[in-house]
């Protein structure tokens, strides 16, 4: 299904109308997760079912949308969740980051305690949505720390948003870019994004490419310059614009959601479609040999069930539910991997891919030690059995039951034939000894029954611990 619905930039933003100043760091961070998720099934239902199948997003699409661990990490760790309508409250929260924070106890060791208290009331007013009274102390403060390339890109977020002073907005991005170089490769191309997007919007197209591209050279893994590249080469550079936008799709699957309901690319939609399909399909060849692999070697783990009745004897063996859990798991997993493979979509693919590349190793790792804890049960319940039978005292109780416990009429005829034997070579003695004597000698060949016939149990024990040992090993 080709469709050509997209959003427009105002109905994006409502998805984050919600997401200004005037919150703490941890709401913005919690509600801005919350809202990537609405996000992001409003794009799935407007994105062509090349990219997207109907039954994915019934299935549900919370691992697609920004957790508050990506959140904490701002543009970076939102990716293609990031919207400009966001840039306030994430320059909020990029300014906790830990990696800045670093940055500006260098930036502001020098400063005095009343300069840093001015510091944290300027960022606290723009928290806060107190717009003037932070314009007033950041600007107090660059008389201070002129270095301190945070304050220009605060001033610079303020002239872009608030005052819509365009030129302006371009000063402080410059003189941010300027002082960031020595400290960060990310935060200058941070700077020099906002730059573009200012030049970008006082229509000078050609200056703000060329932010975005020193954004790139400066921070490479930094998606947003590199999709707004794309934007910008739609109709001039098609076929760069392809090949970055397929490379940010394999960086963020995420973006394929966000491309679908960019206005901008719809000239390109078909293109990109066409590389999906190839993708999907190749894709899917690499899943269904994986899965038939791993299948392969399910079921040998599978096969030392029968190794296992076969050494202890099939009445003694019990499945036990933990290992039986392990392997409704894994068969279940290999199943949801081809479901969704089958389906024939980039996001459905991908998902495959990440079954077969976590669920179904975990799921088989599990059935794996299931089976070796199994194996070690029934090694230990021998070791138990062979210790008692060790440690028995002759007895009449001992002797029923180790005849319980070896073949009996085996058994029998075996020691009958020792009775014979002792009869035949010792009859004269035999014939020979009192009536008071016999007691003794009958004591005797009974004990003699019984030690046979606990090393014989014994042998046959620690031949199944053995063997257990060894199949257990090879799982």
């Amino acid at each position: 299904m080709e469709t050509n619905d997209t959003w427009s930039f105002e109905e994006k933003s409502l998805y984050y109308a919600r997401i200004g100043l005037g919150k703490d760091v941890k709401a913005q961070i919690r509600i801005l997760a919350e809202a990537t998720k609405e996000l992001v099934v409003a794009q799935a239902n407007l994105s062509d079912r090349v990219v997207i199948s109907h039954e994915r997003i019934v299935d549900g699409l919370d691992y697609l949308s920004s957790g508050p661990d990506d959140v904490r990490e701002g543009i970076s760790g939102l990716k293609a969740a990031f919207e400009f309508s966001l840039s306030e409250a994430t320059w909020q929260i990029e300014r906790n980051r830990r990696q800045l924070q670093d940055i500006l106890k260098t930036l502001t060791a020098h400063l005095d305690t009343k300069t840093k208290e001015k510091r944290k009331r300027a960022d606290a007013y723009y928290d806060n949505d107190q717009i003037d009274e932070a314009e007033e102390e950041y600007l107090t403060l660059l008389e201070s720390n002129e270095q301190d390339f945070t304050l220009h890109i605060s001033l610079g977020m303020i002239q872009m948003f608030r005052r819509g002073d365009l030129e302006e907005a371009v000063y402080y991005s410059d003189n941010a870019i300027q002082y960031a170089r020595p400290k960060s490769k990310y935060y200058t191309s941070f700077a020099l994004l906002y730059k573009a997007i200012a030049l970008r919007e006082d229509g000078l197209f050609s200056e703000a490419k060329a932010c975005l591209e020193e954004a790139i050279i400066q921070s490479p893994d930094f998606c947003e310059p590199l999709f707004q590249i794309c934007v910008a080469e739609v109709r001039s550079n098609k076929q760069r614009a392809i090949s970055l936008l397929t490379a940010l799709v394999d960086t963020d699957i995420r973006y394929s959601l966000k491309i679908e309901n960019e206005p901008a690319l719809i000239p390109i939609k078909k293109d990109l479609h066409a590389i999906y399909t190839n993708r999907i399909n190749e894709q899917s060849n690499e899943i269904k040999g994986r899965h038939d692999v791993v299948a392969a070697d399910v079921q040998k783990i599978l096969e030392r069930i029968g190794t296992y009745k076969a050494i202890i004897g099939s009445g003694q063996h019990r499945l036990d539910s933990e290992l039986e859990d392990a392997e409704t798991r894994v068969r279940a997993a290999l199943q949801r991997a081809i479901e969704l493979v089958n389906r024939k979509t980039l996001l459905d693919s991908y998902t495959a891919a990440r079954v077969m590349a976590s669920e179904v190793p975990r799921s088989v790792r599990e059935l794996r030690e299931a089976i070796y804890r199994h194996f070690s049960d029934g090694i230990e319940e021998l070791y138990n059995e062979k210790a008692e039978i060790a440690s028995a005292a002759h007895s009449r109780r001992d002797e029923r039951l180790l005849n319980d416990l070896t073949a009996g009429k085996t058994g029998i005829l075996t020691y009958s034939a020792i009775y014979v034997f002792t009869f035949i070579m010792f009859r004269d003695l035999i014939t020979s000894i009192t009536l008071s004597s016999i007691p003794f000698t009958i004591s005797w060949v009974s004990q003699y029954r019984y030690h046979v016939k606990r090393r014989t149990l014994l042998k046959r024990i620690d031949s199944k611990i053995e063997q257990l040992v060894a199949a257990r090993d090879g799982v």
